[in-house]
């Protein structure tokens, strides 16, 4: 009967983790998508504890792939990129319930350890395909303010430190309820009213964006004259959409498009000819001159057998300087850091998300957006070929995101802002670190203190 309960637990959760992140988007219940869950396996065989934590993710990428959960767009794609997102979550998960089913009911003491836990393996899992309870957050602006201060650490850390409280008060059988009912209480107002203000919209430069799967240069060069139509001084192409305009990254073509009139300046993006492998690269087009190029720094998956990875930032020179990074880069906050400490006043994103069905893997990563701008201070103008291309404020609002489909839009750059996390980069991540090493060297030590003193009792007592 246990383990019926606990799997059920499993089931609940992870229907509500699925709820909760995008792009369904129920941002309220990542608070308490995982209480169930953690509720449940407090004193579960270990073996079961990790079972069931695999199992929530699990049912929530069934639920997203068979339409269980409503999503606001239905779209053609590979469910495969689902699964994968989620089963890795699901390791994550079955770490933290081992970690969790090793304590018959969690004490207040242990709850600072296991959310540090968590957030130190959503960052190992960066080098893989990142995974963050954090983007259930990313239209809450809460979320953003604190993001600002601790970066996406911070917001994911509250998460975890919350829904293991919850799940603690679950199991409770005795003690006071109220201190814990009161750090409820402060996240609940929190997400309900800490709303700072609204930077402002934006100045008289408009910046476009093109969301196409069109490599064709008829199509790119109406759809670049469309964006400067509607009034964008500069626009930002899709990630490698400019391969037949710069064969082997001869950009001759690109240059003499930049002249022509009715042709806003633009970031486009192609191989180049570097042996042994070609690297990924953006560069901005305007005059007939070109910048220099950026080469994308991660490189996805199985891209780096393809793609040689660059090693440094480029801030491209404009009338505001523009900071040039590619699709993967963005799910990495360092390598953006380094990109608006060269000078950045916004960062252009051109982006290739591998189509997915109903757009889960595309409204996932976008969703980085928000948290990128909130961190840095700085606008992002995302570009991606099939949907949710997003522009971000410098406050993490997001102010466009595209529908799936062929689109073309412009709007106003505002200004940046410093942040906390902009001048101290990913402290509260060191932090986490520093906490759970810390805490599991020292239990290990007292483990091994005490088996020392038991094995000394036993030999004194013999004699």
């Amino acid at each position: 009967m246990r383990f019926l309960w606990t799997m059920a637990s499993a089931i609940l959760s992870g229907l509500l983790l699925g709820a909760a992140m995008p792009p369904v988007g129920v941002g309220w219940l990542g608070w308490f998508a995982l209480v169930p869950l953690l509720a449940a396996v407090q004193g579960e065989r270990r073996a079961v504890a990790a079972l069931a934590g695999f199992l929530a993710a699990a049912v929530a990428s069934l639920a997203l792939d068979t339409g269980l959960l409503p999503v606001p767009h239905q779209m053609e794609g590979e469910a495969n990129w689902i699964f994968t997102g989620y089963c890795l979550f699901g390791i994550l998960l079955a770490v933290v319930c081992y970690e969790v089913s090793g304590f018959k009911q969690l004490r207040f003491r242990q709850l600072p350890y296991l959310a540090a836990l968590a957030v130190c393996l959503e960052a190992a899992m960066v080098v893989i395909l990142p995974v963050h309870l954090a983007l259930s957050q990313y239209r809450l602006p809460a979320a953003m303010w604190l993001a600002s201060l601790a970066g996406i650490w911070g917001v994911s850390y509250g998460l975890w430190f919350t829904a293991l409280l919850l799940a603690k008060l679950v199991r409770s059988r005795r003690g006071a309820c109220w201190p814990y009912l009161a750090w409820i209480g402060v996240v609940a107002l929190g997400i309900a009213f800490l709303n700072p203000p609204v930077e402002s919209p934006g100045g008289p430069l408009k910046i476009g964006l093109i969301q196409s799967q069109s490599i064709d240069t008829d199509e790119l060069t109406a759809l670049n004259k469309r964006a400067g139509a509607l009034g964008a001084d500069l626009v930002v192409w899709p990630e490698l959409s400019a391969m037949v305009f710069a064969p082997s990254g001869d950009s001759k073509e690109l240059k003499e498009l930049s002249l022509k009139p009715g042709q806003p300046p633009f970031v486009a993006g192609f191989e180049d000819d570097h042996v042994p492998k070609p690297h990924n690269v953006a560069a901005l087009y305007v005059k007939g001159a070109e910048s220099e190029r950026y080469f994308k720094r991660k490189p996805f998956g199985a891209e780096q057998m393809m793609h040689e990875a660059g090693t440094r930032p480029v801030v491209a020179a404009w009338r505001v300087p523009v900071g040039l990074n590619i699709c993967f880069d963005s799910c990495y906050p360092w390598v953006m850091r380094d990109t608006v400490l060269k000078g950045a006043q916004f960062i252009a994103l051109p982006t290739e998300d591998p189509p997915s069905k109903n757009g889960i893997v595309q409204a996932l990563h976008s969703a980085y957006m928000p948290f990128r701008s909130a961190e840095l201070g700085v606008p992002i103008y995302r570009a991606d070929i099939t949907a949710y291309s997003t522009v971000t404020g410098p406050d993490g609002r997001v102010l466009a995101d595209l529908s799936p489909g062929e689109n073309v839009i412009a709007v106003a750059l505002p200004g940046t802002r410093d942040t906390f996390y902009r001048r101290f980069g990913d402290w509260f991540l060191y932090l986490c670190i520093a906490l759970a090493v810390g805490t599991f060297a020292g239990e290990f030590i007292s483990r091994r203190q005490r088996k020392k003193s038991n094995g000394e009792a036993n030999t004194t007592g013999d004699s």
